[in-house]
């Protein structure tokens, strides 16, 4: 049986004892981790013991708890900078899960949510919702914790014009998680945020924003009743919420051909309309997409619709040496292709989505990550 998650095994050694290998329950609190130790060590105080990390930085395990308590005090502060700089430093550390606990331990969510609720824009606004974001994602509490005047406090950053887009996306991502813990602020979400503000949101020229926005309309639909969804998603259709999203991926696959083929453009833009057509899909045709006339096609199917896209930019744009190479010497073999590009990365993207689970039902017990959703679920809205 797989070992829980929060458990690893770590060797632990002092000068002068024999060492231990032991498993460290990452939700047990340090203290009583040192005094397992001590007491295999027959050692008295473990109160006055540390566990230090012997490569790397060689910081102390423990001062994560003295760090929480010092930030704890600090996103209190009166003095504006040290505030700042306090808060930068929490959303820095909030993602490790220790910091967390202990964080959470004295009363931080509070110290956060009330800092929400009366602080305006700007950083502070900026690190104190990306802590807030980290610090939930370990799961050590509810959103219930959390109250009305807040959420309406991160409803307002969406709902707004002119908001720090930084700020709009944090809060964008802490309302996705509200609405799929299923609690009774999840109903306030639905009610609050209404569509046409998202796909307002959905036009604006920044793709993180965008998968943001996408990620709470799934969330909206996911959570709707059929009748409700069923007139949710009569509105997208209404509002050709496709426009807003499918120019970057126009884009992505322009680029995929350009960058396998680079030579073979319209240099002096003589080339006719249906030239420049046949040439196209000519190449879509040696990148390995079926309907290499209108390649958007083949990612019609979903799972894994555009998640196998981004999977061939990414490899495209961060390795192009080997995606030429790849596509090249496949595109060589006329119709008998032994591994085409697109064809393979799809169905190596179905294999994914079928070992992450991809669009099944989101639960508290289980980790969920939406950009995954949003991206297969974009193509058929």
């Amino acid at each position: 049986m797989e070992p829980p998650k929060n458990i690893v095994k770590i060797a632990v050694q002092m000068m002068g004892a024999y060492p231990q290998l032991i498993e460290l329950n990452q939700s047990k609190p340090l203290s009583a981790v040192l005094k397992d130790v001590c007491d295999a060590w027959n050692i008295n105080n473990s109160e006055q013991y540390a566990l230090q990390y012997v490569d790397g930085h060689q910081a102390y395990i423990t001062e994560l708890d003295k760090e929480a308590s010092s930030l704890c005090n600090g996103v209190q502060s009166q003095n504006q900078d040290v505030r700042s700089e306090s808060l930068k430093k929490l959303a820095a550390f909030s993602a490790d899960v220790t910091f967390a606990q202990e964080f959470i331990s004295r009363d931080g969510l509070r110290i956060l949510a009330t800092t929400v609720e009366e602080q305006k824009e700007g950083d502070v606004m900026c690190y104190t919702l990306k802590a807030i974001a980290e610090l939930m994602e370990h799961g050590f509490v509810s959103w219930e914790t959390f109250s009305i005047s807040f959420i309406h406090k991160v409803v307002t950053f969406v709902n707004m014009n002119l908001m720090m887009v930084e700020i709009t996306q944090l809060a964008l991502v802490i309302l996705e998680n509200v609405l799929q813990s299923n609690t009774k602020l999840g109903a306030m979400v639905k009610q609050e945020v209404p569509l046409e503000r998202l796909l307002t949101l959905l036009q604006l020229p920044n793709q993180p924003l965008q998968i943001k926005v996408m990620a709470l309309i799934v969330a909206l639909l996911q959570k709707a009743g059929n009748r409700e969804r069923a007139d949710m998603l009569d509105f997208l259709w209404k509002k050709n919420m496709r426009q807003f999203i499918h120019k970057e991926q126009r884009q992505q696959l322009q680029n995929l051909r350009l960058t396998a083929f680079p030579n073979e453009g319209d240099e002096d833009g003589r080339m006719t309309v249906d030239r420049r057509h046949s040439l196209c899909a000519r190449e879509f045709h040696k990148l390995g997409f079926t309907n290499n006339g209108s390649p958007w096609q083949d990612l019609a199917l979903t799972p894994p619709g555009l998640l196998a896209l981004e999977n061939m930019a990414y490899f495209s744009t961060r390795f192009p040496s080997a995606y030429n190479r790849f596509v090249l010497e496949n595109s060589s073999r006329e119709d008998k292709h032994v591994c085409p590009f697109a064809r393979s990365s799809i169905h190596l993207t179905l294999v994914l989505c079928d070992i992450l689970r991809v669009r099944e039902t989101g639960s508290q017990d289980l980790p969920h990550h939406s950009v995954f959703s949003f991206l297969v679920s974009s193509v058929s809205l």
